[in-house]
């Protein structure tokens, strides 16, 4: 059988590779893979041998980033405390 590949934009998408979120983010390959290895922020996943980023956390630590105008790693990205907000 064959499986059909259905194409999503990205910000369809729950997670993305290096390569979709430096290019949706405008953020380089290397400045991603660091945020990835940052164990504290929980961005990313290794899936394989290739991290897969959440799209929606890296968004809200970029946006908290241009807030506060620096970038630090112990801010709360969770998803869920917003939602019951």
């Amino acid at each position: 059988t064959l499986r059909k590949s259905i194409e999503l934009l990205p910000e369809q998408k729950y997670v993305l590779t290096l390569k979709e979120a430096a290019a949706y983010f405008n953020i380089g390959e290397k400045a991603l893979r660091r945020l990835a290895e940052n164990k504290e922020l929980h961005l990313a996943m290794m899936f394989g041998n290739k991290w897969l980023f959440i799209r929606e956390k890296v968004g809200k630590y970029l946006t908290q980033c241009a807030v506060d105008n620096e970038c630090r790693f112990k801010i709360n990205l969770s998803i869920e405390n917003e939602e019951n907000e």
